[in-house]
């Protein structure tokens, strides 16, 4: 796997290793799973509770969220244009996504 197929895997792996109670190993190396989302993605983060993951996706100006209990992708939400990164409030209530062109 390379890029952010590589990334979302991980994420997937250490999203299941914590919410089970776990302890993290020295390297994960077990995909959990393979969630499609927009058009290359770009950046990740998971909210304080681990329940969602934010995928910006740089190539369709949007942010996918995932719901990590399922691995599903529950809501995407139009951006700016070319968003590279985002970031989860430490209560969880709110995303901020940065863009390049808006």
């Amino acid at each position: 796997l390379r890029g952010a197929a590589a990334s979302m895997a991980v994420l997937g792996t250490i999203t299941g290793l914590l919410l089970a109670g776990g302890t993290l190993p020295a390297a994960a190396d077990t995909v959990v799973a393979t969630v499609g989302v927009g058009g290359r993605p770009d950046g990740v983060a998971i909210t304080p509770d681990g329940a969602h993951a934010y995928v910006v996706n740089y190539g369709s100006s949007s942010v996918s969220v995932i719901d990590t209990a399922t691995n599903t992708v529950t809501a995407t939400v139009g951006v700016g244009n070319r968003p590279t990164g985002v970031a989860i409030t430490p209560d969880g209530a709110h995303a901020y996504v940065s863009s390049g062109s808006s």
